[in-house]
């Protein structure tokens, strides 16, 4: 199976991909928003990449707070995913696009820390993360997917 995983934040997304056989995750891109939480060209550009890679499963990031309650940050990421699922599925059935990909959540809960661990480790440079940790961190939630469920 194709899986797509996705590290939503306000300024950016990460991207990353993989393959169940290989259980291991690659990154694809950072997309940056051109303005805060504005998503129409974020989610035109994320469906393009689903439909490219033909992803059976889009797995999302789910930030959940220590004691494992839902926060604000995470309402907005199911916001994300309404609409982002609405557009895929229209955009499939509009232009008669065979996949259909499943929509899951993972908890990202430390995802962007560990990954700014990686990037040091790696030799990376604070100055330097802006373009990279998010899809670091996106390899990292579907690592953890794919960890839990194959």
């Amino acid at each position: 199976m194709k899986l797509i995983s996705l590290d939503y934040g306000s300024k950016s997304i990460g991207v990353a991909k993989a393959d169940t056989e290989l259980k291991l995750a690659t990154p694809i891109k950072t997309i940056f928003r051109d303005r805060e939480n504005v998503l129409r060209a974020s989610i035109s550009e994320i469906i393009d990449i689903i439909i490219e890679e033909k992803a059976d499963i889009v797995v999302i990031g789910l930030p959940l707070l220590l004691d494992g309650n839902e926060s604000d940050q995470t309402a907005k990421v199911r916001d994300f995913e309404g609409v982002l699922r609405t557009r895929l599925e229209n955009k499939i059935k509009n232009e008669n696009i065979n996949i259909n990909p499943k929509f899951n959540f993972q908890n990202e809960f430390y995802s962007t820390k560990m990954a700014s661990e990686i990037l040091t480790e790696n030799g990376k440079k604070k100055k330097d993360f802006k373009q990279t940790i998010d899809q670091v961190a996106a390899c990292l939630i579907l690592e953890e997917y794919m960890n839990n469920n194959y």
